[in-house]
């Protein structure tokens, strides 16, 4: 049976390799993993995570072993409720974060975009963003302390206070921004912003822009560096900090844009994504009901797919069903027209039409019911049930009778009165 798929890598599984990663542009993820997948699928990347979703029939599909299986892979239920999880905030280093939720939006939105789709992977995505909007919107989980920015600030306190302090944020884009927001609630005394590529859009009292070029003689003075950039490689290096001040540095860019022989200086206090994890992890007491509000959410949004889905393949079942009666049906009634024409008797040529017919038609179902009976025995304990009642009826024509003494049963019904 067709199941939703899921194969990444995230935060939670080895920044090393989230790092190694993440180095390579997402136009070649989805090159590459296009040219192993034929079918549909949706690619969700973030700084945090990498994931492909797809939707397969089998185990052992090709799709597993893309990147020679360095990827983690999820399937059926696991994979659904790991993408709820992941749109409603509760996968994230900062637990209730909104941002994610638009993420995978976008993701959807570049899926309908390539064109080619897939039912099953179109509910299961409208399921999910579904879920995200109802848990930030009846839960009380966004509420607090959620952004990455205010979290960070929060474990900054601990380590430095932070009015009267000069500041230096690298990366001019959300992130870096959101830094800058945060930060100047607590009266620092300077806050510099460095960009490497284009000056920020938004301008602040009190906030002086600097070109990456002068980095150099910004940090000297700086209490507290924050690196919140794209970029690929290590940026803040051992010689750019003197021995005779003390630094908090904050790492928030993945890959890491700090050098590791300044991650161990002794002026240095180092926080990365690990610690943010580790905070949000020991803070999440007082977000308790909210989560677990949650993840009954979650829940039932992934029992409502589970409806949906099966409904949906149950209908597919049937079509397929339908068009398969309906040729062996046109088969049938060719052969008979041609024999009939010989000269052939009616009362044989019928019987011989609804033996090969019913022949026909039964094998593919029988061959269901089967696997049904080997696989699931309580399925088919229902099946049997729903198939005695529905099938075991008086105005059906006994079973020794001629087909051709009666008109079909749907005819006869249809002319009945009430």
């Amino acid at each position: 049976m067709p199941s939703l798929c899921m194969i990444g890598w995230t935060y939670r599984m080895g920044a090393s390799t989230l790092e190694e990663f993440l180095r390579i542009p997402e136009n070649q993820w989805i090159s590459s993993f296009s040219s192993t997948s034929r079918e549909p699928f949706v690619f969700l990347a973030t700084c945090n995570r990498l994931e492909f979703y797809f939707v397969s029939d089998t185990p052992d599909d090709i799709r597993f072993s893309f990147l020679n299986g360095r990827l983690k892979g999820l399937a059926g239920n696991e994979a659904l409720d790991h993408l709820l999880r992941v749109s409603s905030g509760l996968d994230s280093l900062s637990v209730g974060e909104g941002e994610i939720l638009g993420q995978v939006k976008r993701a959807y939105d570049e899926y309908l975009k390539r064109g080619v789709k897939n039912s099953l992977l179109t509910e299961v995505f409208v399921g999910a963003i579904r879920a995200g909007k109802a848990v930030r919107k009846r839960t009380g989980i966004s509420n607090g302390k959620v952004s990455v920015p205010s979290v960070f600030t929060e474990m900054l306190k601990q380590h430095s206070p932070i009015k009267g302090t000069t500041i230096a944020v690298i990366g001019s884009g959300k992130m870096g921004m959101g830094f800058v927001r945060t930060l100047s609630q607590y009266l620092p005394s300077k806050i510099s912003l460095v960009y490497r590529n284009y000056p920020p859009r938004e301008r602040m009292v009190g906030l002086t822009v600097t070109p990456f070029s002068e980095l150099r003689s910004v940090i000297p003075e700086s209490d507290i560096v924050i690196a919140a950039t794209t970029s690929k490689e290590p940026i803040l290096f051992p010689n750019m900090f003197p021995d005779s001040r003390r630094y908090v540095i904050v790492d928030v860019s993945n890959p890491a844009n700090v050098h590791p022989d300044l991650r161990s200086r002794l002026n240095v206090v180092y926080l990365d994504l690990s610690d943010l994890d580790r905070f949000v992890t020991g803070s999440l007491g007082e977000r308790s009901e909210a989560i677990r509000e949650a993840e009954r959410i979650i829940s039932d949004e992934a029992a409502k797919i589970e409806r949906k889905v099966m409904n949906h393949l149950a209908e597919e079942f049937l079509g397929t069903i339908y068009t398969h009666a309906t040729e062996i049906a046109g088969e049938e009634i060719y052969k008979f027209r041609k024999e009939f024409s010989k000269g052939k008797n009616i009362d044989e040529l019928l019987d011989r039409m609804m033996v090969s017919f019913t022949n026909k038609m039964m094998h593919p179902i029988s061959t269901l019911v089967r696997s049904i009976a080997n696989d699931s025995p309580d399925s088919l304990h229902k099946i049997a049930e729903e198939g005695v009642n529905g099938f075991a009826s008086d105005s059906y024509p006994p079973a020794d009778q001629k087909a051709a003494q009666s008109p079909p049963a749907r005819s006869r019904r249809s002319t009945q009165k009430p």
